[in-house]
C-alpha cells in the first residue's frame, strides 16, 4: 500500500509539473508585442542570444512592420556572430524606417565583421547624414578606415565620437591603438589610460598600455599592466597571458 501512495504522489508531482509548463506556454502565447521585445531585451542583456532572437520573432509576429525590432534582433544575430542574418534583418528595418540611423550604423558595424569596409563606410556616412551626433557611427566608421589602412581619418572619426560622447570607452581603446600603430605611445598610453577609468574591467586596455609602455621605457607602468592583464585576462586569452608573464619577467617581475 505505501508503495501505491509513493506511486500515486510521483504520478501527482508530474502532473502538477506539465501543468505547470503549459500554463508557462500559454502565458507565453498570450503575451503582448511589447512583453515579448521586454523578454528579448531582457535575454539580451544576459547575453542569451538565442533566445532573445526568439523572444523578438514573436513579437515581430504580432506586429512585422516594427523597425527597431527587427533592429534589435539584428543586434542578437550580430552578437551571435551570424552576421548575414544580422544584415538582413537591419535592411528590413530599414525598409520600413529609411531614416533609422542606428540601424545604418549597426549594419556598418556587421558589413566591418564581414570585412566588407567601403559598404561599412557608406552605412556610417548615411547614419551620420541622418544623425551627425551618432557617436556609434563615427566610431563604426572609424574602425572601417583602420582596415582601410586610412589611419588620420580613423582618428579624426574616434576623436568626433569622443566629442560627442566623453564617456565613449572603446573609442578611446580604438584611438589609442591607432596612435600605438603610428608609433605615438604616449598619445596611446592617455587614451588607455582614459578608457580604464570608465571601465576599469577591460583586461585588453591593459595588455596594450603595457605594450606602448614598454615600448618608451615606462617599464613600471608595463609591469604593473601586465600583472592586471593577467589578472583579469578571459580563458580564451591563454597565449596572451602567457606572453605577459614572459614580458613581465623580462621586466624583472
Amino acid at each position: 500500500m505505501a508503495s501505491h501512495r509513493w506511486i500515486m504522489a510521483i504520478c501527482l508531482a508530474i502532473m502538477m509539473i506539465v501543468g505547470f509548463f503549459a500554463d508557462v506556454a500559454y502565458a507565453e502565447e498570450g503575451m503582448t508585442e511589447e512583453q515579448w521585445i521586454v523578454q528579448g531585451d531582457s535575454y539580451f542583456q544576459k547575453n542569451e542570444y538565442d533566445a532573445a532572437i526568439a523572444s523578438y520573432a514573436k513579437a515581430l509576429e504580432i506586429n512585422p512592420q516594427n523597425a527597431g525590432v527587427y533592429n534589435n534582433r539584428a543586434l542578437a544575430y550580430h552578437a551571435n556572430g551570424q552576421y548575414d542574418l544580422a544584415i538582413a534583418d537591419y535592411t528590413k528595418a530599414l525598409k520600413i524606417d529609411p531614416r533609422f540611423a542606428a540601424a545604418y550604423s549597426n549594419r556598418g558595424a556587421a558589413y566591418n565583421a564581414k570585412e566588407k569596409y567601403d559598404q561599412a563606410i557608406a552605412d556610417c556616412t548615411k547614419a551620420l547624414n541622418i544623425d551627425p551626433r551618432n557617436a556609434g557611427a563615427y566610431n563604426n566608421r572609424g574602425n572601417a578606415y583602420v582596415f582601410r589602412g586610412k589611419y588620420d581619418q580613423a582618428i579624426a572619426d574616434y576623436t568626433k565620437a569622443l566629442e560627442i560622447d566623453p564617456l565613449f570607452a572603446d573609442a578611446y581603446i580604438n584611438r589609442g591603438n591607432i596612435y600605438a600603430i603610428k608609433w605615438q605611445f604616449d598619445r596611446a598610453i592617455d587614451d588607455y589610460n582614459q578608457a580604464i577609468a570608465l571601465n576599469p574591467n577591460h583586461a585588453y586596455v591593459y595588455f596594450n598600455k603595457a605594450h606602448a609602455c614598454e615600448k618608451i621605457g615606462r617599464n613600471r607602468e608595463a609591469a604593473d599592466a601586465y600583472r592586471k592583464f593577467i589578472e583579469i585576462a578571459p580563458v580564451s586569452s591563454e597565449k596572451d597571458v602567457i606572453f605577459a608573464k614572459e614580458r613581465l619577467a623580462a621586466l624583472g617581475g
